[in-house]
């Protein structure tokens, strides 16, 4: 299968390149000045860094992809421009770069509380990448500034992405697998309010975060960090609320049956199972809802006091695989105990994104995790809106009406003084005719008795 495989760049190449060649390379003239010492350079490629040693040993081809990321400095936009080109020339690859912004050895403030923010964004961009085009992502770790490479190490521990590096005497390559551990997301789950506020607001007071813990506070610790009398969010903070955010982004799995029943469901009964297909992606609302049932191996999502129930087969990289979806508690009741998790194969399973309808809050806290009725009070509170706007609608058609009729009735006096008007005037220009005709009479009367008079 193909791969995207993501690389921390660190600046051996540039540093082989003059030592070995007496090349040094010019920011973004890297492929230029490469290519004009290409013959002395060629046979040397694949040694002249870890991450093109990796890609060599990965037996790499042009169906993989790769992206190089770098620190947030001009010599490693450089180390990643020369490794990219190089990967394109040799291999075949349509290589990405990535600066991290931030992620700056030189002042450990932002690098901690900025760069390794962004270095877990670009890692879930190329991981969530991954799995839209059907690639198995892979993180390479023998390269890079070494700061940031622990980091990297525990985020593909904790996102069940393989981590490859090379030993650098033997040159072997070694590839470790997904670790099974994760985070204790049933301890976490009543903490994820304070790690939503402190991403939002970047810090809280370090009392506020103390009251809201009590006495969990040394347990959870690690996730924050103290300052000044304050609290941010720590590496191992942003990392969680990562992996929250692209799990939340991912498309829930579904078995056949379950697909089956959710296109058989219409109306509120479709609504409320979209709002748990919805909500079950979130690890940590997925770990207050669990439910255990006798008679089956399946993780049970019961969302509260409501009938709709989630059964899950499997979560593999963040993906949550359905295996049934129940609308009503008596066919949960009935079905539930005959399935097990070795029924279902998850290749048969297909990828659907839910399209749930928004519930107020405040609603659901007044029907205390009962989404159908929650969905009901959402839908009276929706016609309550749209009868206050259809009347509200009326009321200014109404005011349109008496406006239009008061200017309807001013038009009409204005037109009646226009007719008195011009009727005025037209009986002015009668007379006025009148004596112009009687002038002119005159005139020839008179002119005629002169033409008289003097023959």
């Amino acid at each position: 299968m193909a791969r995207l495989i993501a690389l921390p760049v660190g600046l051996s190449l540039l540093t082989n390149l003059q030592n070995r060649f007496r090349i040094n390379l010019s920011f973004q003239q890297e492929a230029t000045e490469i290519l004009a010492h290409w013959n002395e350079i060629s046979p040397h490629v694949q040694d002249l860094s870890a991450e093109l040693s990796i890609l060599s040993k990965l037996r790499v081809n042009n169906q993989d992809t790769v992206v190089f990321l770098a620190t947030d400095t001009d010599s490693a936009e450089q180390a990643a421009r020369a490794n990219a080109f190089l990967a394109q020339k040799v291999f075949g690859l349509t290589p990405q770069i990535v600066r991290v912004k931030g992620l700056d050895l030189d002042n450990a403030e932002i690098f901690l509380k900025q760069g390794l923010h962004n270095l877990f964004t670009e890692l879930d961009k190329c991981v969530s990448r991954a799995h839209e085009k059907s690639l198995d992502p892979v993180l390479g770790v023998a390269g890079g500034i070494k700061a940031p490479l622990p980091y990297v190490a525990i985020y593909g521990m904790l996102t069940n992405v393989p981590l490859v590096y090379v030993f650098e005497k033997t040159q072997a390559l070694v590839t470790l697998p997904p670790l099974p551990i994760d985070f204790d997301w049933d301890g976490l789950r009543n903490i994820e309010s304070i790690l939503q506020r402190l991403h939002q607001e970047g810090a809280i007071p370090l009392s506020h975060l103390r009251s809201a813990l009590g006495p969990d506070f040394s347990k959870w610790e690690g996730l924050f960090e103290q300052e000044e009398g304050y609290a941010t969010l720590s590496a191992f903070g942003e990392l969680l609320l990562s992996k929250v955010r692209r799990a939340q982004e991912l498309p829930v799995m579904l078995s056949p049956s379950a697909k089956e029943k959710l296109q058989s469901l219409t109306g509120s009964e479709r609504d409320a199972i979209e709002i748990l297909l919805d909500r079950v992606r979130n690890p940590f609302w997925r770990a207050q809802k669990c439910h255990s049932f006798s008679g089956t191996d399946l993780l049970v999502i019961k969302p509260g006091a409501t009938s709709p129930r989630l059964a899950i087969c499997q979560i593999k990289n963040e993906m949550v695989y359905i295996a049934e979806i129940y609308s009503t508690h008596d066919e949960y009741e009935q079905d539930l105990s005959k399935r097990r998790c070795a029924q279902y194969d998850p290749k048969t399973f297909t990828a659907y994104y839910p399209q749930p309808k928004t519930i107020a809050p405040e609603i659901e806290e007044k029907t205390r995790g009962d989404i159908s009725l929650a969905l009901a009070l959402s839908q009276i509170e929706h016609m309550k809106k749209e009868l206050e706007a259809v009347r509200k609608e009326k009321a200014e058609a109404l005011d349109l009406a008496i406006n239009y009729e008061q200017k309807l009735k001013d038009y009409e006096a204005r037109l009646q003084e226009q007719e008195k008007s011009i009727e005025a005037i037209q009986e002015k220009l009668f007379v006025m005719e009148a004596q112009e005709k009687e002038r002119s009479s005159w005139g020839l009367w008179r002119r005629l008795r002169w033409a008289l008079f003097r023959s």
